[in-house]
């Protein structure tokens, strides 16, 4: 983050502190998923004193665009994607969690039910693709969706906890 004067024109003007511990605070926000409080603190640690709330007013400032600059530089999805579940226990309960994931590993999205609903899965899966691209493989560790291509219908979420749509 290269160092600029806060000029007449500068978004930066009228503040108390330099636009680099600025955009830092920022970023540290946006980049990381912390919480105000923790950017205070990692800006104490610093020798920077400056209070939860002014890093709350620089987030809605400044935040669109440092979010923006981190969506446009993040890493691209791989060509092959799978779908992947699992049986988790939420409060005793038995809950399955299905997971669209790219071939590096990246999960993509997640899904959790109550019940194992197949058409769910399905529309989960179909509405990952059409949010990102529709020209991507696609293939699955389970057997009852090894051999289907999602088709180009609407793309409802489906209900989480519950029955589905």
């Amino acid at each position: 983050m290269p160092s600029r004067p806060a000029d007449q024109t500068s978004p930066y003007r009228g503040h108390r502190l330099p636009p680099d511990v600025i955009s830092h605070a920022v970023w540290l926000y946006f980049r990381f998923h912390l919480s105000f409080r923790d950017v205070q603190d990692l800006l104490a640690e610093r020798g920077i004193v400056v209070s939860h709330e002014a890093i709350r007013q620089w987030c809605a400032k400044f935040g669109p665009t440092y979010e923006a600059g981190l969506r446009r530089r993040r890493a691209r999805s791989g060509d092959k994607w799978h779908l992947d579940e699992m049986l988790l226990t939420i409060r005793g309960k038995r809950h399955w969690l299905w997971r669209a994931v790219d071939q590096h590993g990246v999960v993509l999205d997640i899904l959790v039910q109550e019940r194992r609903d197949q058409a769910a899965a399905e529309r989960f899966l179909r509405c990952v693709l059409q949010s990102v691209s529709t020209s991507h493989e696609w293939s699955s560790r389970t057997s009852w969706l090894a051999t289907r291509r999602p088709s180009a219908g609407s793309c409802r979420t489906p209900s989480i906890g519950g029955t589905s749509a």
